[in-house]
């Protein structure tokens, strides 16, 4: 007898999981760009698991939290790689400032009279 086949339930898992783990490898090669775009799709999928029915198998049920659980681990990383571009965001622009006022109070961008 062949194997039955996995719920839909747990495939949407599968992908939100394989979507996740192409957002980490993104957020690590600093490809923040494609990164937002996966984003846009893990958002979407990880909505439509909200209302999805929990599978009737416990070998499923049991995938699902697996997946659960890594997807969790990963998010994780992915934060802590977040939070690190961010602070780098932030110093340039604190740098930009910066040389904004500096340039402004010495006048190197104003018109020679």
């Amino acid at each position: 007898m062949a194997a039955p086949l996995p719920t839909a339930s747990l495939s949407r898992y599968e992908e939100l999981h394989s979507l996740v783990k192409a957002m980490l490898v993104a957020a690590q090669q600093d490809n923040w760009e494609f990164f937002m775009d996966l984003g846009k799709r893990y958002t979407t999928q990880a909505d439509e698991l909200i209302n999805a029915p929990v599978p009737a198998e416990t070998a499923d049920r049991n995938r699902c939290a697996e997946l659960l659980e890594s997807i969790l681990k990963v998010d994780a990383e992915i934060r802590l790689l977040a939070d690190q571009q961010l602070g780098q965001i932030r110093r340039q622009i604190a740098q930009t400032q910066r040389e904004h006022k500096l340039n402004q109070a010495y006048g190197l961008y104003s018109q020679p009279a």
